[in-house]
Order: C-alpha cells, then structure tokens, then sequence
C-alpha cells in the first residue's frame, strides 16, 4: 500500500482521523494522482459532512458540488472548476500544512 501511496496511518481519534483523510486526499490532488472532481467529491462526502461543513474545506467544498452538477450548457468551463478545487487542495496542504489541519480543525 505504501509503494502505491494508497494508505497513510490513521489517527485514533475520530476527527483527526477525518481530517488526516482530507490532507492525504489534497495531497493526492495535487500531486495528480487523484482527478479533481473524484477528490472534491471524496472530500466532501467522507469529510467535510461528518466535520460539519468547515470554513477551510468551503472552496472544495463548493467546487466538488459545481462539479457533481456541472453540465455542457454552464457558462463555467469544467476545466476551471477542477482548477480551482487543485488550487483549495494546494492552499489547504500549503498554507496550514497537514499537521496544523489535525491540531486545529
């Protein structure tokens, strides 16, 4: 699993363990081993619902929605809104760094 960078340690407590997960799915982003709608739907779904909704997951957030419902007729093209989820995964990694996001949800 380590090899293939699928698993990481998961923290004991339930909210650490929830926040471990969306450093390691931002990570995944952005390094592009995991598309930007899959991430921003993961991150939402297995996240932020069960952290209730942070203000530092909302760009994602927001975006893994646009996405789920994004289609052709949108004024917004779809290459944007994955942009723009790489860009919330990045400045959630880099501006707080995962070890802060779990000391501090």
């Amino acid at each position: 699993m380590d090899e293939l960078r699928l698993g990481f340690e998961v923290p004991a407590d339930p909210i650490a363990a929830r926040w471990a997960l969306v450093c390691w799915l931002a990570t995944q982003l952005v390094d592009g081993s995991l598309d930007p709608a899959t991430g921003a739907d993961l991150i939402w779904v297995e996240a932020a619902t069960q952290l209730g909704y942070p203000d530092r997951l909302q760009p994602i957030v927001r975006c893994g929605i646009e996405l789920d419902d994004w289609n052709a007729n949108w004024s917004t093209p779809i290459k944007q809104l994955e942009e723009e989820v790489l860009v919330a995964a990045r400045a959630l990694i880099e501006g707080d760094g995962p070890e802060s996001a779990l000391r501090r949800p």
